[in-house]
């Protein structure tokens, strides 16, 4: 069997060395039916059952899907999976069999609404298990984490996405200095994160939903975290405005903004990002301006790295940004896709020419502007026919660069 072998500098990012094996595993066929969603971001794709059936061979007995009804649990179990449609009747019963287990670092309910409904069942998990280092409670029912959560020192995953009626995060989950991804998708009623977010100093993932105006208002809070490398911002109906503040995240390097009605603008500082590869704006319905405060000034400051640029559902921008055409961004894209923007009616007047590394282009769901960069006959067509791939509306046109 050929052997994978990896030459990894001493700086590289722990993001980047899972992308390396990721792509390692593909080119060996272990995936199927890949679907790249956003490049380097998500990726969708099939285990085929025969490499599955060897993965669940090689990790038992480390790794147990469990129930309540399971009977023999190997002493050696570290990564346990609860997975059961029936909650035992009397609460005793499910807090006896965590007695079963021992020296577990990861913990995962694959239960919609039904063992999580007990607080208590949850606070045991946390009091028992000490040293786990995943803790999945997607899909959770509960109003308030317990306390205790800050206990649990080697936390390094913590995922509460799902639930619908968490208000607030207790104060000890600051205490969690180790934990790197922190998942508050779709917890529609959370009402703030706590004041001392800040002192998470090993946060990389966030991803959250939540009531809050503005997330970076505060002196202390998201601003203050300096590792994070993805963030997402998703369903925050009544964010309006990314304050200042956001230009201290110094590391960041995907930033997501998806499904905020009531968002107008973006800060002038989200352009000081510097490190940012991956920018998605997407089912903003109120923004209208991606340049921030500074309308009158030319942005040769910024970003720096960007890759990869998406635009989804925007019906009220009517013009791409200029920090797109002057500074560092015009260097460093390489893909550009626009989607269902039906006000953009035209491209910048000195077209996309300045992108000089941009190899994809793709327009869907905006008329005039699809209609304007059709091949020959287009008006915009001259600014974009540089460029090596371009789709419109999902049919892929052959640019000059190709002929």
């Amino acid at each position: 069997m050929a052997k994978a072998s990896f030459i990894i500098g001493q700086n590289a990012r722990m993001e980047a060395i899972g992308e390396r094996y990721f792509n390692e595993l593909l080119s060996r066929s272990f995936f199927q039916d890949v679907e790249s969603l956003i490049p380097g971001v998500f990726y969708a794709f099939k285990m085929h059952d025969l490499v599955h059936d060897l993965a669940i061979f090689f990790a038992q007995p480390e790794c147990l899907t469990l129930n309540f009804h399971t009977r023999d649990i190997p002493k050696r179990v570290q990564h346990a999976i609860f997975s059961d449609t029936e909650w035992p009747k009397e609460e005793s019963e499910a807090l006896r069999f965590l007695e079963k287990l021992n020296n577990v670092h990861t913990i995962y309910f694959q239960m919609e609404n039904v063992a999580l409904r007990s607080e208590s069942f949850v606070k045991a998990c946390i009091l028992r298990f000490k040293c786990i280092w995943m803790l999945n409670l997607q899909d959770s029912n509960f109003e308030a984490l317990p306390n205790s959560i800050g206990s649990l020192k080697h936390l390094r995953y913590l995922n509460l996405s799902g639930n619908k009626r968490i208000k607030k995060l207790p104060n000890s989950i600051c205490n969690l200095y180790h934990l790197q991804t922190l998942l508050l998708l779709h917890c529609s009623e959370l009402e703030e994160l706590p004041r001392g977010i800040g002192s998470m100093i090993s946060l990389r993932t966030v991803s959250i939903t939540m009531k809050q105006r503005d997330l970076f208002g505060k002196e202390k809070g998201l601003r203050s975290l300096n590792s994070l490398q993805q963030l997402q911002i998703v369903d925050c109906l009544n964010l309006e405005f990314l304050s200042k503040g956001m230009e201290s995240l110094i590391e960041l390097r995907i930033l997501i903004i998806n499904d905020c009605p009531s968002l107008v603008s973006l800060s002038h500082g989200i352009k000081l990002l510097t490190a940012l590869e991956v920018l998605v704006i997407g089912n903003c319905q109120k923004l209208e301006s991606m340049d921030g405060e500074a309308e009158g000034q030319e942005d040769i400051q910024s970003f720096g790295s960007l890759q990869i640029l998406f635009f989804e559902n925007l019906p009220q921008l009517e013009a791409l940004p200029r920090w797109l055409l002057h500074g560092p961004t015009s260097n460093t894209l390489h893909q550009l896709h626009i989607l269902d923007c039906p006000s953009l009616r035209a491209l910048p007047e000195s077209g996309l020419q300045k992108l000089v590394y941009l190899q994809k282009l793709k327009i869907e769901d905006c008329p005039e502007l699809i209609g304007r960069c059709k091949p020959e006959t287009g008006e915009d067509w001259q600014k974009i026919a540089h460029i090596p791939k371009i789709y419109l509306d999902g049919e892929k046109i052959a640019s000059l660069t190709n002929n």
